[in-house]
């Protein structure tokens, strides 16, 4: 609970910080800019599809940007991944390729699949956060000031937990099973650059 909490206050700042968008990009004399890049995107893996959505707010330079981002993310066991995201853009011309790798955390958000304790108060689950990262390629056509991009990459993300088997038929007690899964999908991603 305590880690959602302070995942949200940081959805605040990121929002907030889109809002002064305008502030940044005034200096220009650095060639530094404000960005925020808006994104939704189709997960597609061995067991499922599903839909994700993103925001990355950060600092570009000329053709570089690293940022900051937060993500929903509905494979397998829903997560919300809070990464660092470098990405870089080629040429002069309006529609440019750009590559760009992600690396984070996963956050997991607890569902009526892991719940926290038994009926008789002995914790049931132990859930980790686990290791996701993201790294492709793709477009992005400058209309205006602001940007739209298409990107195609490949995904992977951790998922443990650790699940407590409490039994009293004979000598009472609990067993530990630990679960340890790894998510390898490819995402479909369509955004803006603001």
């Amino acid at each position: 609970m305590k880690s959602t909490f302070y995942l949200f206050r940081i959805l605040i700042v990121f929002f907030l910080g889109s809002s002064v968008q305008n502030t940044y990009s005034q200096s220009k004399k650095e060639g530094l800019k404000f960005n925020s890049l808006n994104s939704v995107g189709l997960l597609n893996g061995e067991t499922s599809s599903t839909f994700t959505m993103q925001t990355i707010n950060g600092i570009s330079y000329r053709k570089l940007f690293a940022g900051i981002g937060v993500a929903i993310d509905n494979y397998g066991y829903r997560t919300i991944p809070l990464f660092l995201d470098v990405r870089k853009t080629f040429g002069n011309r309006s529609i440019q390729p750009l590559l760009f790798v992600d690396f984070g955390i996963g956050y997991h958000l607890k569902t009526d699949q892991l719940p926290e304790k038994w009926w008789n108060g002995v914790r049931d689950f132990t859930i980790k956060n686990s290791f996701c990262g993201e790294w492709g390629v793709g477009l992005e056509k400058k209309v205006g000031t602001s940007s739209f991009f298409v990107t195609a990459s490949y995904s992977l993300k951790k998922y443990a937990f650790t699940q407590n088997v409490y039994w009293d038929i004979g000598p009472q007690g609990t067993t530990l099973n630990q679960f340890d899964y790894t998510y390898n999908r490819l995402v479909l991603r369509m955004g803006v650059r603001l």
